[in-house]
């Protein structure tokens, strides 16, 4: 939840999570963000996923326990890669990118 909650005050969105993953992605469009940030809002979801998959599997199989500060830290600096890959145009530094 923290995860969601950060990526939400980043990008200035309201909204309330739903309880099933497929509910979020049927109402999930980047609808709810600016327009300059609709593409990394489309993204960000993603990212997020990404990111909570992994953490649980090394938890998992690994036994290991990411910090939730270490796990914002690295979906955001995820987030900044994938966009800085796709979308250059949209952002320079990671402290420009966090606005």
């Amino acid at each position: 939840k923290d995860i969601w909650d950060l990526f939400f005050s980043l990008f200035g969105c309201c909204w309330v999570m739903p309880f099933k993953v497929r509910d979020f992605l049927a109402m999930w469009e980047g609808g709810k963000c600016r327009k300059d940030q609709k593409k990394i809002c489309r993204i960000a979801p993603l990212c997020i996923f990404w990111s909570l998959w992994l953490e649980r599997n090394r938890r998992v199989f690994e036994g290991l326990v990411l910090l939730n500060l270490s796990l914002k830290d690295r979906v955001l600096k995820l987030l900044y890669f994938w966009v800085l890959e796709s979308f250059p145009m949209y952002v320079g530094s990671f402290v420009e990118f966090l606005g």
